[in-house]
Formats: C-alpha cells, sequence, structure tokens
C-alpha cells in the first residue's frame, strides 16, 4: 500500500507587531504615555499591524492586538492631554 503525504497547509501567523503595539499602549496608560513617545509610538505600530493584517491576512494575524493597541494608545494619549 503506497503512502499519500499531503504538504501542510497549516500557515504560521505573525503578530508581533499588534503584541508590541498592545504592550507599548498598555505601559502608556500606566505611565502617562511614557511622555508622549510611547503613545504615539504604539498607535503608529497598531495602526501598522492593523494594515498589514488587512493587506496580507493569511500571513499576517492579529487584528484583534492591533485594534487593542490602537485603543491603549489612544487612552494613553488622551491621559496626557486631559492632565496637562
Amino acid at each position: 500500500m503506497h503512502s499519500i503525504t499531503y504538504p501542510s497547509t497549516l500557515v504560521q501567523t505573525r503578530n508581533d507587531m499588534g503584541v508590541t503595539s498592545l504592550i507599548i499602549g498598555l505601559v502608556s496608560i500606566l505611565t502617562l504615555g511614557l511622555f508622549l513617545v510611547g503613545a504615539v509610538l504604539g498607535l503608529i505600530l497598531g495602526l501598522l499591524a492593523l494594515k498589514r493584517t488587512q493587506r496580507d491576512s493569511a500571513q499576517y494575524g492579529g487584528a484583534g492586538y492591533a485594534i487593542a493597541g490602537i485603543t491603549t494608545s489612544a487612552v494613553g494619549l488622551v491621559r496626557i492631554i486631559t492632565i496637562s
């Protein structure tokens, strides 16, 4: 009997930028936006990660992480503006 092998169809998705954006966003909430730099950096990374997931969702995943990173960075940015 012959053994038939099929190529693997599982693709490892990368969500590094989305996770990084989320972590920076959470830290920026706690540290008042890391003096504006962290909140802006987290916002930019989140937007880039979201754009990347929309462009090539098979290779890049983590749209939820990117959206959460955008949201938390925006909250950190708003906290800086309201406190200043």
